[in-house]
């Protein structure tokens, strides 16, 4: 049986057509060679981090700071919508990086800020215990 070739409806199939003369087709290959040059990724001297000065950097420097930051504040420095520096306040500052985010609201506005570490906090339970 000849093989079957592209479906008119749901219930019809047609034969396809072949031509015994007709080779399969190969991938083209560019004829120009490319020169072993090492790429930039592979000659960068890399650091615990791509870049030192990202959004992510910046908005952990801002939760650092002894007052905090608000929502709006974060916004700005990283230019993202409300929803998902909540999302990045969540998933990547409290899941990921396991910093202790703490969320206070300071006449009606909705602070963050980065506390003291887990660690510190399990050594004063041990100490007054």
């Amino acid at each position: 049986m000849p093989p079957l070739g592209p479906m008119k409806s749901s219930r019809q199939m047609r034969p396809q057509k072949t031509n015994s003369k007709e080779r399969p087709r190969r991938a083209r290959r560019s004829s120009t060679k490319k020169a072993a040059v090492p790429s930039v990724k592979a000659t960068k001297v890399s650091s615990g981090r791509p870049n030192p000065d990202s959004k992510q950097d910046r908005v952990v420097a801002l939760l650092r700071q002894p007052r905090g930051a608000t929502l709006d504040i974060l916004v700005k420095a990283t230019g993202w919508q409300k929803h998902s520096v909540r999302g990045f306040l969540a998933g990547t500052v409290r899941k990921k990086l396991k910093l202790p985010l703490i969320s206070e609201k300071i006449d009606g506005i909705r602070t963050y800020r980065i506390g003291a570490s887990r660690a510190v906090k399990a050594a004063k339970k041990r100490r007054s215990a």
